[in-house]
């Protein structure tokens, strides 16, 4: 049987030509979102009828994202709610506009050229947060063109080369998202200690597959395109090269899982490269480091004491701070060799012995070279796809991996994001309750249900969330997972 999941499905969906495609450059210039809203509110009656027949689209994409997306809010969450205003003030911030750490990430591209000169920036509920072309890209050169049905037919370059993200390709979609809820030094997206201190929600770890099917979607699925007919939609399917596979969310969750490794890594050394330039910040820079190793409840017995505490077969002097090592949870999944990339984590491991916090020097030299490895490591991922069976070896393969002694709240949490999603495209699941039992015990305990929707506010349950963070224990979560390793069978 094939080692589990040599991933190496990527070529299918992307090409070897554009598998390190993370950071394409950009092209064009920002419009706003209003424009958007023309085609993607609401459907005329006359593209009412076309629905009909064409099962592409809805057209109330638009209205979706500003009714039900967090996304939406992201601006307004900043400065017109309680907790926003009590960070803005404890912070010194008059002048949002001006306030790139904030806007960074909570507004766009547009607005920040509209309103960067304003003393008093507008709130605008189509604009001002984290719009359309957030994540799909500048719009002048493609908006015009990707109206007609024509669009659908035109490969992924051309699109990229008129400045639209290519959100169907994983590595993109995962780093766009990614560059804020992990960071990225480049484009100032990095929630500091300071701005923890002032009330910001602690970022939790983070699994796209989950996320994406929790926002709410304001998008249509392959799989739900699949269901219906469409215009042009076999030259979309060539074009695209859209995965046919039933796998394909499994292959996302192993490819966007490698993303995140690579943006943490990315973030250590970029900040680490910083810290050493006149004027740059200084080392360490605390929001970078696991938060828990510092802000966790001293009790006996107490599973940190008598836990390994090892970086990859390096054993660490008690009470020094670590970096997240959630991001390297799910790697194994990736079916390559890791040798080399743990070999390189333990340098890394070995500079925050030596001193609390590291060298900076030292440690960006040693994140450096992770991230060459790492650049490989995507890179090999081509060339092989998935079949019957791989799904139950991966399932399994979390099992295996929550053995660990190491797996904290975070890193569980990522088995547990992986499996339920992994889990659905196990036929056995649908007919089988055995599963869910235990599936409700593991998002009872790491809390897997984040506050979804517009309606769920997570300074509400924040209490909540950090309880669930004091009350883990590794030993309960692993129980949990043997018995579906059991159900899984041998």
């Amino acid at each position: 049987m094939r080692v589990l999941v040599a991933l190496s499905w990527l070529a299918l969906i992307l090409g070897p030509e554009v598998l390190l495609s993370q950071e394409p450059a950009l092209v064009g210039e920002y419009l706003g979102s209003s424009g958007c809203f023309d085609c993607h509110e609401i459907p005329s009656p006359a593209a009412e009828e076309r629905l009909k027949t064409d099962f592409f689209i809805n057209l109330t994409e638009a209205k979706n994202w500003v009714f039900k997306d967090k996304h939406a809010r992201a601006f307004i969450n900043v400065r017109d709610t309680d907790l926003g205003k009590q960070m803005l003030e404890i912070l010194g911030i008059e002048k949002l506009a001006m306030a790139d750490q904030c806007t960074s990430c909570h507004s766009n591209p547009h607005w920040l050229k509209t309103n960067g000169g304003m003393e008093a920036a507008r709130t605008v509920y189509k604009e001002s947060g984290v719009t359309c072309e957030s994540c799909h890209g500048a719009s002048s050169l493609w908006d015009t063109k990707h109206r007609s049905v024509r669009w659908r037919a035109e490969s992924p370059e051309t699109k990229v080369g008129l400045g639209m993200s290519d959100i169907r390709n994983p590595v993109t979609r995962a780093s766009i998202c990614f560059s804020c809820h992990i960071g990225d030094v480049s484009q100032n997206r990095v929630v500091t200690h300071e701005m923890y201190a002032a009330g910001h929600p602690p970022l939790p770890s983070i699994e796209l597959e989950t996320f994406l099917e929790k926002m709410p979607g304001h998008w249509r699925t392959v799989e739900e395109k699949k269901s219906g007919r469409f215009t042009n939609d076999d030259a979309f399917y060539s074009a695209n090269g859209i995965s046919e596979s039933k796998y394909r969310r499994l292959e996302s969750v192993v490819l966007s899982s490698a993303v995140a490794f690579r943006t943490s890594v990315k973030l250590i050394e970029q900040q680490a490269a910083r810290s050493n330039k006149p004027g740059g910040p200084a080392w360490p820079e605390l929001a970078m480091f696991d938060c828990y190793s510092c802000h966790h409840d001293l009790k006996l017995p107490s599973w940190r004491q008598v836990r390994a505490n090892e970086v990859h077969g390096y054993k660490l002097r008690p009470g020094r701070p670590q970096l997240l090592y959630w991001p390297t949870t799910l790697l194994p999944l990736s079916g390559q060799e890791l040798d080399g990339v743990n070999v390189s984590l333990r340098e890394v491991g070995m500079a925050l012995d030596r001193r609390p916090f590291g060298d900076p020097v030292e440690i960006g030299l040693a994140a450096g070279k992770v991230m060459v490895q790492v650049d490989d490591l995507l890179e090999s991922i081509k060339g092989v796809s998935l079949g019957e069976g791989d799904e139950v070896a991966a399932l399994k393969r979390l099992c295996a991996l929550a053995e660990s002694p190491t797996v904290d709240y975070e890193s569980a949490r990522q088995i547990g994001w992986a499996f339920t999603v992994i889990l659905q495209t196990y036929e056995p699941w649908a007919s089988d309750a055995a599963f869910r039992e235990p599936i409700e015990q593991l998002e009872v305990q790491l809390k897997l249900n984040l506050p979804w929707g517009q309606e769920g506010k997570i300074e509400e349950q924040l209490h909540a969330a950090l309880q669930a963070v004091s009350d883990y224990e590794p030993e309960e979560f692993r129980e949990i997972m043997r018995k579906l390793a059991s159900l899984l069978g041998k």
